[in-house]
């Protein structure tokens, strides 16, 4: 059994090797500096980046210290609802962003998705979008904040809002510098560290139980826990329950900017699809492994409350990390943090300088001036996001606070997204409507706990009420504009953004020059020719097209559902 007392367990190797990681990293990412000369270089890396870069950067946006001490913690209380949660609310959405979205967004040439609804919808629409996601991301900085915090009080000693004042500082030193393309670039060492540590914790773990006979042995005291379907409240159904926090994770790719920032800094369309499939592989090693070590750790630490359950993987880290290699754990949380805080950064500055106050293309000011700007923003957001880090514990904990704001507020914003793929008959103005009804309904629900039944109220049920109704008003809100205005005329782009006009691979340069030219019916004419780039068919090699790695995902998702449900 596991005790560990809250104090200092670091000794100087363990602070050296912290020091030689964060330096590095950070060094490492500022040599790409000399690359950012404008705003543009700053925010979406000159368009040069590989899938393999776009994978690997998108999957150190995901995981963070909140991803390892979250996610134990989640799984210690709810067993594998937590990976049903974690795994196929990601896979869903990943696989909709890369195969639907990421052609359009691509093709665009736009340097933020807020961007693109005002192509496709309007630009009131615009700026809604972009308001809403950077409370979205001023969530997900509190997040990374409060994680690294928690992980700084069990191993370090030191005190939560100390804690939050160091990664705060971290962070800003680290994108300040940095610009899009370090952060990018900085992440192909953070992410091999992240796996390390991740196969540490977990050997470690599993020989503590005794292998995979232990693991079995403990079968009855893990009872339903290794179901999807385990963890629910009173008054709830199961799978309800589940399929509301599924779909919280769901839109988290679809509406999330710093996602969007690397589709639209891809060197091509092949790459931005081919990227963010990717990054699934290094997120489901990292949260899997989380997720069975948060499950075992009812045997080894077993006296948890749930109010101190994210302390888990912290004190994983004490007892089984010797010295030099706890320091090595340390480091992975904090320049993994580091990234998905760079990432949060670049994300909101690129919000407000693109679309809230349209300062990037302003001639009012000079490139050199756009560039400090986008820099003042990214700090900015780091301070912000940092202080609502104070917040967190008054919610129940890391994953209660993010369900919350995220299923409350944010989902609606995945309506509009999915209209520009799926429902080419939505009209201008029925993204906005669908976008504030759902968060009106939203607001209601959250303050209406005394006096709705809890399966519309509970921040889990949430998501489905706020959905719906934010899918029916953009349906009802189009058949009655179309009815009075017309659907968009075929010669304007917007009638041209959907799903299924999608198919030869095209530069956003190209898209631009015909968008400015007014010479859509040609762009649509050679979106037509073939759809060898949405993995249909073509010369390619069946392996190497992205539809492959998108229909096998779907494919052990959907085996992973019906096994463990």
């Amino acid at each position: 059994m596991i005790t560990a007392t809250i104090t200092n367990h670091m000794t100087s190797l363990d602070w050296i090797v912290v020091a030689v990681w964060v330096l590095g990293t950070s060094l490492f990412g500022y040599y790409f500096a000399k690359y950012v000369k404008t705003a543009k270089d700053y925010l979406v890396a000159g368009r040069k980046l590989k899938w393999w870069q776009i994978g690997i950067a998108q999957a150190a946006d995901s995981v963070d210290a909140g991803d390892f001490i979250a996610i134990a913690g989640m799984a210690y209380l709810k067993g594998f609802t937590g990976l049903g949660y974690i795994w196929i609310g990601m896979a869903f959405g990943t696989y909709i962003l890369a195969r639907y979205l990421a052609p359009m967004l691509y093709r665009s040439g736009v340097v933020t998705n807020a961007e693109f609804l005002e192509l496709r919808f309007s630009p009131s629409m615009r700026k809604a979008s972009a308001l809403i996601q950077i409370l979205y991301r001023f969530i997900a900085m509190a997040l990374v904040g409060y994680a690294l915090a928690t992980m700084f009080r069990v191993v370090m000693g030191v005190e939560m809002t100390y804690g939050i004042l160091i990664s705060m500082c971290i962070t800003i030193l680290y994108v300040f510098a940095s610009g899009q393309l370090g952060v990018v670039m900085a992440a192909i060492p953070q992410v091999g560290l992240m796996l390390v540590v991740s196969g540490i914790i977990f050997y470690s773990v599993f020989a503590d139980i005794g292998g995979l006979n232990g693991f079995n042995s403990h079968l009855p005291e893990y009872g339903d826990m290794l179901r999807l379907t385990y963890y629910t409240e009173d008054g709830l159904n199961n799978s309800l329950y589940l399929v509301g926090l599924i779909l919280v994770l769901f839109t988290y790719p679809l509406v999330n900017q710093t996602v969007a920032q690397r589709i639209v800094s891809a060197a091509n369309e092949s790459d931005a699809r081919k990227g963010s499939m990717v990054s699934l592989l290094p997120w489901f090693i990292v949260t899997g492994v989380a997720i069975l070590a948060g499950v075992v750790g009812t045997v080894l630490v077993p006296d948890l409350s749930p109010e101190s359950r994210n302390d888990l993987y912290p004190l994983y880290m004490v007892e089984y990390l010797p010295t030099g290699v706890l320091g090595l754990g340390v480091a992975a949380l904090v320049v993994g943090s580091m990234s998905t805080g760079a990432g949060i950064g670049t994300a909101i500055s690129g919000l407000l300088s693109n679309d809230v106050f349209k300062i990037m293309g302003n001639q009012k000011y000079t490139e050199a001036q756009q560039l400090r700007w986008t820099r003042v923003f990214s700090t900015a957001a780091i301070v912000l996001g940092s202080i609502l880090s104070s917040q967190v514990a008054n919610f129940g904990g890391m994953v209660p606070f993010y369900v919350t704001f995220s299923g409350t507020f944010v989902l609606p914003l995945t309506v509009p997204y999915l209209a520009a793929a799926f429902f080419p008959q939505a009209s201008r103005h029925s993204a906005l409507a669908s976008l504030i009804a759902g968060c009106a309904l939203g607001l209601v629900l959250f303050n209406a706990e005394d006096y709705l039944p809890i399966y519309m109220t509970q921040p889990q049920c949430r998501p489905l009420w706020v959905l719906g109704m934010a899918l029916v008003v953009m349906v009802i809100w189009s058949l009655v504009e179309n009815s009075i205005k017309g659907r968009i005329p075929k010669n304007q782009l917007a009638s041209r953004f959907n799903a299924f006009d999608f198919g030869k691979n095209m530069e956003p340069e190209e898209v631009r020059k015909m968008m400015e030219s007014g010479d859509l019916e040609e762009w649509h004419g050679k979106q037509n020719v073939e759809y060898e780039t949405l993995g249909l068919k073509g010369s390619a090699p069946w392996y190497t097209r992205p539809g492959f790695y998108e229909i096998l995902s779907i494919v052990a998702m959907v085996a992973l559902m019906i096994w463990l449900w």
